[in-house]
């Protein structure tokens, strides 16, 4: 397997004092420029070759129902794209509009399967708080071909970004936002990881998807962001199987605040197809090419037979 990394932007805290009303004015340009990045599709589709069988789901939890939260909102679209056409499934705060799970198999070249994540709290008087919301995602790909070794390249398209307020809280429970992208193969070996935390008691946690390993945050609160795009290059033998998602969410949000301040977690990803070419063309031909053949023979060996008796 080959994996291709683009450049990514380091996750930084902001540096102007947040509320609530700045919050939701300054940051909501922010948040839609970040999650159109999840979605972005070629302007042209070509169909793939059909030895590449593809499908895949995703799903707002595959192990539960989402909770409505306290003081907050939260909402959700999952996306998927067949044959260049989009299908969606909506959450609004713990009601589903559509299917959950949304399926399909893939056809052309920038299909592919989306999730986007929001929540956001803060209330005058109570605290504010959302239990874990999950998507989760999964992606079989299979060379069908009994001959021929094929590439299959897939993009993977993420942005998230947390806020909370910026300032060290030494009373109460404190506020804090936290978001988690991650792509796994089956077998749990990672493709991508990246973790925000805004957190006003604990500190500020930023571990980019350039740089998983360590933790590039400091302060306390504040606007975190990471986004960017991966490409995941793989060669498929003949029959070969891959299977991409795990037993964990491939994406996270998490937040709560106290009285008087606030906290926001916003996430989108998109996997699609963006590349499958023949590797291999051997001179052995393909079972069903091979059944042709034998029909053919015998077809012409039978035309000789009845020649040669009348």
């Amino acid at each position: 397997m080959k994996t291709i990394e683009s450049t990514l932007s380091n996750p930084q805290a902001s540096t102007d004092k947040l509320s609530l009303k700045r919050l939701r004015s300054g940051v909501s340009a922010l948040v839609l420029a970040i999650s159109g990045l999840g979605i972005a599709q070629p302007v042209a589709a070509a169909v793939f070759n059909p030895f590449i069988n593809i499908t895949g789901k995703v799903e707002f939890d595959s192990l539960g129902t989402p909770t409505l939260p306290t003081n907050a909102t939260q909402n959700g679209e999952l996306i998927r794209v067949v044959g260049g056409a989009t299908t969606t499934t909506s959450l609004i705060n713990d009601q589903i509009v559509g299917d959950d799970p949304l399926s399909g198999s893939l056809s052309d070249i920038g299909d592919g399967f989306g999730i986007k994540l929001h929540a956001e709290g803060g209330s005058k008087d109570e605290p504010s708080f959302m239990s874990s919301l999950f998507g989760d995602l999964a992606l079989s790909i299979r060379n069908s071909s009994a001959v021929d070794t094929f590439l299959v390249s897939l993009k993977f398209d993420f942005s998230h970004l947390v806020a909370a307020p910026e300032t060290k809280t030494i009373k109460g429970n404190g506020d804090f936002a936290q978001s988690i992208v991650q792509l796994h193969k089956k077998d749990n070996s990672e493709l991508l990881f990246s973790k925000l935390i805004s957190d006003t008691v604990f500190g500020n946690e930023a571990r980019p998807a350039s740089a998983p390993d360590q933790n590039t945050a400091s302060g306390y609160g504040g606007k975190l962001v990471d986004s960017g795009s991966r490409l995941l290059t793989f060669i498929l033998h003949p029959g070969e199987l891959l299977e991409l998602g795990d037993d964990s969410p491939e994406l996270t949000l998490f937040g709560g605040a106290d009285p008087g301040a606030f906290f926001l977690a916003d996430t989108s990803a998109f996997l699609s197809v963006a590349e499958v070419t023949r590797q291999t063309t051997n001179t052995v031909p393909e079972p069903e090419t091979l059944l042709l053949m034998a029909i053919g023979l015998l077809s012409f060996g039978l035309s000789k037979r009845r020649a040669s008796t009348c």
